[in-house]
């Protein structure tokens, strides 16, 4: 790689690093392996949390920072540990767990290391729209059957909280629910 003024590249992960199949092509490494060595840092900008990338540990070598979790939760590759997080409060996962109920959306909460999931949900995810992704939560997926349960279990890391709707119509009945949430 030729010598360049770059000092940062984001890259998101689902439709940009990865191929439809979730692999991160050899060439790809190779190009961020260049980019590093410039001088450049290679990040990830990602709505995974860490238990959805760690499957990528090889390949994501050439990246020290990790803003993952939709912005929620800064992580250190090089240190192995979290320079930023947000979470969620109990006021604001008690009204995201009662949109979830009332429109059965299925949940998927980020705690730290945990990706929570209901795996009778999982197991049906092609109602929600989500089936690309059962694979990975069925690998690394910590599984409750009280999802409400599990917030307050998970509240001191509960860092993102994402609601998968069966139709259209409950996605904007949910959004018009929440929109006014920080």
């Amino acid at each position: 790689m030729e010598k360049n003024n770059l000092k940062l590249i984001a890259l998101d992960m689902d439709g940009t690093l990865l191929t439809s199949d979730k692999r991160i092509l050899p060439e790809t490494v190779s190009e961020m392996e260049k980019a590093a060595e410039s001088g450049c840092f290679v990040t990830l900008r990602t709505g995974r949390g860490i238990p959805e990338i760690k499957e990528y540990g090889k390949e994501l070598a050439p990246v020290r920072y990790a803003v993952l979790e939709s912005g929620s939760y800064i992580y250190d590759f090089a240190k192995k540990q979290a320079i930023y997080k947000e979470n969620i409060t109990r006021k604001l996962i008690g009204k995201i767990i009662d949109v979830a109920e009332e429109l059965d959306g299925m949940l998927h909460y980020h705690a730290g290391e945990y990706c929570v999931v209901r795996k009778e949900q999982v197991k049906q995810i092609e109602k929600y729209k989500m089936t690309a992704f059962r694979e990975m939560f069925l690998s690394v997926g910590t599984f409750e059957t009280d999802m409400r349960g599990a917030a307050l279990e998970y509240l001191d890391s509960l860092t993102k909280a994402n609601i998968y709707f069966k139709s259209s119509d409950d996605r904007q009945k949910g959004y018009e629910r929440l929109k006014e949430l920080p």
